[in-house]
């Protein structure tokens, strides 16, 4: 016979309270303001792994890789509720379809949206949507108080008028890369790099110093990489540049192209077969400066004279194995800027005063002289940043 099992510790008498835990576990998880899905490809841990001598981003202090985004991430553009009346919600809208730089800029925006379990929105076209300008109105028309806005929209006035009216209501507005036209003595906050003159001047005079290293002369040519797709700050890149170069009394050629890496490449490699040698190559963005270096590869695998290479790339998880063969790179990095961008609207949220001009940093990366031009396409010598 088996040993009879008391009645205080048989199984019916935890089926009850175990149920009830389980209904309160359930309640609790399952409440949409408190559950953040995982994050996306694009910001997965997979995709963040970098240089070893160079760890890729965060490069802003106190972020992290692995980061968990807003709780709102379904049904992006759907208008809040009733019960969100008065609610603290950002919303980004754009005029015009985002590109590489805007869409990793609303992932991080996401991202520091719900670390401040905030409902994040995104009002944006997709590409040759017709009659879009009703949506975007329709949102500011129904932006509520609490609510914050972060644009980048056209010079519309229509636009502009209903973003001063949500003002006046008590809705928050930051500007992304330049400012709104004004209406009166109304003028929102606006956010965008600051000088990429200090920048250009700085990579200008590493590669300068890194040519003579190198024993290169005067007579040895200066080529600048223009990618004629038009970009916000493609402007300033060029400008900080060339006016560098005209400060240092050099010489230089304009090369222009459209397209990917290969037309870069294809544009440059046309330079560097004509006329006196290329000793120095500079782009002004990210597609040009890798077409550049994948010319600066061949040649050194062919044997042939290669080039000192610097200009602007955003550094992050995209661009993270791509710094060999780059002396010195400006770096307006996007991570920075969405930081940055979140954090003063937050103090817009709370009633603070913020400039009216924010300027996000841009930090310039260095290679050791001489490392750049002479090493293996495996080799990634170690860095140094200001």
């Amino acid at each position: 016979m088996n040993p009879r099992v008391p009645r205080s510790i048989q199984p019916r008498f935890f089926l009850l309270p175990a149920l009830c835990l389980v209904g309160l576990f359930c309640a609790s998880g399952c409440d949409s303001a408190s559950f953040v899905p995982p994050p996306p490809p694009e910001l997965s841990d997979s995709a963040q792994q970098g240089p070893r001598s160079l760890p890729p981003p965060p490069l802003f202090p106190g972020s992290t890789a692995k980061e968990e985004l807003s709780p709102a991430t379904s049904r992006e553009t759907a208008s809040p509720t009733r019960e969100q009346v008065g609610a603290r919600i950002v919303k980004l809208l754009l005029s015009e379809p985002p590109d590489t730089d805007h869409l990793l800029l609303t992932q991080l925006l996401r991202r520091e949206a719900g670390r401040a379990k905030m409902p994040f929105r995104v009002v944006k076209p997709e590409p040759n949507e017709a009659g879009f300008s009703n949506k975007l109105s329709k949102a500011i028309r129904g932006a509520l108080v609490g609510e914050a806005l972060i644009v980048k929209l056209d010079d519309d006035p229509a636009l502009i008028k209903l973003l001063d009216d949500a003002s006046a209501r008590g809705v928050k507005i930051l500007s992304l890369d330049r400012p709104l036209p004004t209406r009166g003595d109304k003028a929102h906050p606006w956010i965008t790099y600051d000088s990429f003159t200090r920048a250009g001047h700085q990579i200008v005079e590493t590669v300068v110093e890194a040519a003579k290293v190198l024993k290169s002369t005067t007579q040895d040519r200066i080529v600048v990489i223009e990618n004629r797709t038009p970009h916000r700050y493609k402007a300033e890149r060029i400008a900080s540049l060339v006016d560098a170069l005209k400060t240092a009394g050099r010489a230089y050629a304009t090369v222009s192209f459209e397209g990917d890496v290969d037309a870069a490449a294809k544009a440059l490699e046309q330079s560097l077969s004509t006329g006196p040698k290329v000793a120095i190559v500079l782009a002004e963005e990210d597609v040009g400066l890798f077409g550049a270096q994948r010319k600066s590869v061949e040649r050194l695998e062919q044997n042939q004279p290669t080039f000192i290479l610097g200009g602007y790339f955003a550094y992050d998880f995209r661009t993270a194995d791509n710094t060999g063969h780059i002396t010195v790179f400006g770096d307006p990095s996007v991570e920075t800027f969405a930081v940055r961008s979140f954090q003063t609207l937050r103090r817009l949220m709370d009633g603070q005063t913020v400039p009216q001009r924010t300027e996000v940093p841009i930090s310039v990366h260095k290679l050791s002289p001489t490392s750049a031009a002479t090493e293996s396409p495996s080799q990634d010598p170690s860095r140094s940043s200001n």
